[in-house]
């Protein structure tokens, strides 16, 4: 379990480009998207319910500063740990970690200087600035840090897991689950989710 002050830490460096995977399960197969956005849980938090053995981390931060997320100031409504409860995809995450072990782990991106929804324009710019890349891995393992141990790092999709592969050497497990924009519908994704997570032996 993390601490309240180590909690409070990355609430204040981390909480506008991060997350946990906790969500208000009040909605029906009908309505999958209903209440994503609802972040009242995290007002009083209950800290033994958040998880720090896995960490889900997706490539950047989506949408583009035109949306409005960067713009974010935390006190306004939502902030922080918004991330990860606003996206028309989220649901599908929620969906697969309610129930499970996973619920309440740390969701973050590797790169968080980058705001971008085509992945194929986040590697080209990536592709031509490596040091960015560099620079952003060392704020994720300082942001592992607070969180203590070697958790295992979940990749949303390939070109996370692209990125996430050279900590392997620093002793940390790496694996690598559909990212929730995939076109399958969510009960298919949690199953291909749950055979990738259900194997690691943590």
């Amino acid at each position: 379990m993390i601490s309240q002050e180590n909690y409070d830490i990355l609430k204040e460096k981390y909480g506008d480009v991060s997350s946990w995977a906790v969500w208000n399960t009040d909605y029906a197969d009908s309505e999958p998207s209903r209440n994503i956005k609802d972040l009242s849980m995290f007002a009083s938090p209950d800290l033994t319910e958040l998880n720090t053995g896995f960490v889900f981390v997706g490539l950047n931060r989506s949408g583009r500063p035109k949306d409005g997320n960067t713009e974010k100031k935390p006190d306004e409504p939502g902030d922080p740990w918004f991330n990860f409860h606003a996206g028309r995809n989220d649901f599908k995450l929620r969906y697969a970690l309610q129930g499970t072990r996973y619920w309440g782990s740390y969701i973050t991106d590797a790169i968080k200087d980058y705001q971008e929804t085509n992945s194929g324009e986040v590697e080209k710019t990536l592709r031509k600035d490596p040091k960015r890349v560099d620079e952003n891995l060392k704020g994720l393992r300082e942001e592992l840090e607070l969180l203590g141990g070697k958790p295992v790092l979940v990749a949303l999709g390939y070109a996370a897991e692209k990125k996430l592969r050279r900590m392997r050497s620093e002793e940390y497990e790496v694996v690598r689950i559909l990212h929730p924009a995939c076109h399958i519908g969510k009960k298919e994704y949690r199953d291909r989710v749950l055979e990738v997570l259900d194997n690691i032996r943590k």
